[in-house]
């Protein structure tokens, strides 16, 4: 026996190891327990591939029919989802703002696009101040003398 021989640790099928894999597949075993079955150098994939090429009959995997009981649903009432009024005259949406407008965001979570308002009060965009003076003011860092 060379070493090349000595190394070779490829699975093998014997005329004995095809009548076990016939037999085991005819039991309806998986392609998990007949590896397990002959052992170490042999893997589920090494049986699927072998007993598809014999053209081996594999049982088909019948689906479990569930079975079904009727659920009862609460029952919901549905209502008119209110629009939330703006907090003072110059707040407006998205669609409200100008270019002469302060585009500071009046909400603090996701809420819908009709739900999110923006102060609206005057502002000087032009001289590159987004907001009105009360909101500059809030986010502006002032940085210690």
């Amino acid at each position: 026996m060379t070493a090349l021989e000595s190394e070779d640790v490829r699975f093998r099928w014997t005329e004995l190891r095809v009548e076990r894999l016939v037999r085991l597949v005819a039991e309806g075993r998986s392609d998990a327990e007949i590896a397990a079955a002959f052992g170490d150098p042999c893997t589920p994939r090494i049986v699927r591939h072998r007993a598809r090429r014999m053209k081996l009959a594999r049982p088909v995997p019948t689906r479990r029919e569930a079975v079904l009981s009727p659920v009862r649903l609460p029952v919901v009432t549905a209502e008119v989802a209110k629009i939330p009024e703006p907090r003072s005259p110059h707040n407006c949406t998205i669609t409200g703002l100008t270019n002469e407008t302060c585009r500071y965001p009046l909400w603090d979570f996701p809420l819908s696009a009709s739900e999110r308002f923006y102060c609206g009060a005057p502002a000087d965009l032009a001289g590159g101040r987004p907001y009105c003076d009360e909101h500059m003011e809030r986010c502006l860092v002032r940085l210690r003398q």
